[in-house]
């Protein structure tokens, strides 16, 4: 075939086709723009009615593709901690359907209260829309104070220190009663002091063998039937003994030079009976304590030296205060310390 023609003909058809392509890839992005989900949602807002306070309001949403694509499920937005919102799954194919479960929580609320969620998806016509949950929420039995606070206690406190009250309440328009106040803390003595119709008075009483440190544990108000869900009534101190060394740490931070370092504290006796220092003794030959001022069997001022010349590595001392406290023989007291960086 002549050359010529070859050339020609192929001209012919490279052109046709580039002539031809772009309809073919915008025909084919038009086709599948055209698949796209499409949001139907027949109920955007669930009223509960009256639910009693602390009760856990559960609705479903249904939510259906009427496209002819994928319809995604992108995020749900809640306007509250109270209120969750889950998807059975966050793709819906064309023709089917989900649930958008809402669960909103009501306990702290009560009266009239609107919840809502969020729905963030992947159809343009309608990238989001909201979903509201609401009602009355009627309010529930109610403990006066909310929280037993105790505070910085000793061990020898007396028995009206170591002593709180409190009441609970139940509202008329609540069908239930109290049946029993309770406590799992062997430590955390309950005495009921009233109970006439729907309100109870109890005392409690943290007992002298409660551990030293932080404690914290909870009163459990039950009641009959099932209206009501138990009250919980946090209960927190901090018990610390009759003696107390204050700062209980000691620290001297980099220990360099020649000279003794020192450092002062505070020891004190809560209790009603007179208490006395018998000796002082220091696990590190470096650190020694001596009490230098005191007000006998009540407080006293302790002096804890440090010599950096015995000091030869990173100091974590115990310094043992002896006493004659019928229970709390050896009070502790702990001294750190570091060595400078080596050159």
């Amino acid at each position: 075939m002549n050359r010529s023609l070859v050339a020609f003909s192929l001209s012919v058809l490279l052109v046709g086709w580039l002539s031809y392509s772009p309809a073919l890839i915008i025909n084919a992005q038009a086709q599948e723009s055209a698949k796209r989900g499409t949001v139907q949602v027949a109920e955007r807002s669930f009223d509960f009615g009256s639910a009693q306070q602390g009760q856990k309001v559960v609705h479903e949403f249904e939510i259906r593709n009427i496209g002819n694509g994928e319809l995604r499920i992108q995020g749900l937005n809640t306007t509250c901690g109270c209120t969750a919102a889950t998807v059975g799954s966050p793709v819906i194919l064309p023709g089917a359907s989900d649930k958008i479960k809402v669960e909103f929580d009501s306990a702290g609320f009560s009266g009239n209260k609107t919840k809502s969620v969020e729905v963030l998806t992947n159809d343009p016509s309608m990238p989001s829309f909201v979903l509201t949950i609401k009602g009355n929420i009627v309010p529930g039995a109610t403990a006066r104070p909310v929280m037993l606070e105790f505070g910085r206690i000793t061990q020898s406190a007396s028995e009206e220190e170591r002593r709180r009250s409190f009441t609970v309440d139940v509202p008329e328009s609540v069908d239930a009663t109290i049946n029993s106040v309770h406590i799992p803390s062997p430590y955390v003595q309950i005495e009921e002091i009233t109970h006439a119709g729907r309100r109870a008075s109890y005392t409690v009483t943290l007992l002298p063998q409660a551990p030293r440190g932080p404690f914290r544990d909870r009163l459990v108000v039950e009641f009959s039937g099932t209206a009501q869900p138990a009250l919980n009534i946090p209960i927190v101190a901090f018990v610390e003994g009759d003696l107390i060394v204050s700062p209980a740490t000691v620290s001297f931070g980099v220990v360099s030079g020649v000279e003794p370092i020192e450092r002062r504290v505070k020891f004190e006796n809560r209790s009603k009976q007179a208490v006395s220092i018998e000796s002082l003794s220091s696990s590190d030959a470096a650190v020694t304590a001596t009490l230098v001022d005191s007000q006998p069997g009540k407080s006293g001022v302790i002096v804890v030296r440090v010599d950096p010349s015995k000091v030869t590595s990173d100091m974590k001392a115990t310094v043992e205060i002896a006493t004659n406290h019928p229970t709390e023989r050896v009070v502790f007291l702990n001294v750190f310390g570091v060595l400078p960086p080596k050159q």
